[in-house]
């Protein structure tokens, strides 16, 4: 688990349209503030059974920066992991002010069964969705791969964790 994931800020962003056309079915009569939002995540490279039986974090970071000149409130943040080896997870932001930068480490819980299930590596997508009200402001992704539980990665992971991986045959 030493090596690290850095996917860019703003890989995906919502149209403007699809912004414009969620506030004018909100019945707002004004112009639309353009978002400027954008998210990043940072995750290991490696997901094993020696990795979440000692609780190292996948996520090492979740930032959103709103490039906005306005303050952005009541967003959504939803991370997804396909196939589904951790649980999703959602969490909110009261608001973001303008120009400013969130960082969070969330903890995507491992499916445990989904995971004891698993006979060979698997590559997994984590999608990372900022909402507001319904509407998709920004995405983005990182990818991993999910060993089998009875798999070392090798030099993918960190050596102390070899010890952990000395698990009784089951």
């Amino acid at each position: 688990m030493g090596e690290v994931v850095a996917v860019g800020l703003g890989d995906e962003v919502a149209e403007s349209e699809a912004r414009r056309a969620a506030a004018s079915q909100a019945g707002a009569s004004t112009a639309v503030v353009p978002v400027d939002l954008h998210i990043r995540l940072e995750a290991e490279r490696i997901l094993s059974a020696a990795a979440v039986n000692n609780g190292l974090p996948v996520l090492r970071s979740v930032v959103v920066a709103n490039r906005s000149s306005e303050a952005i409130s009541g967003l959504t943040i939803s991370l997804r992991a396909n196939p589904p080896v951790l649980d999703d997870l959602t969490f909110h932001l009261d608001s973001l002010p303008a120009g400013d930068v969130h960082e969070s480490v969330p903890v995507m819980p491992a499916n445990l069964e989904q995971l004891s299930r698993q006979n060979e590596s698997v590559a997994v997508v984590i999608t990372a969705e900022v909402r507001k009200d319904g509407v998709l402001l920004a995405s983005n992704h990182a990818a991993l791969d999910a060993t089998a539980w009875d798999e070392w990665p090798g030099e993918r992971a960190i050596p102390e964790l070899l010890s952990a991986f000395c698990l009784p045959k089951r």
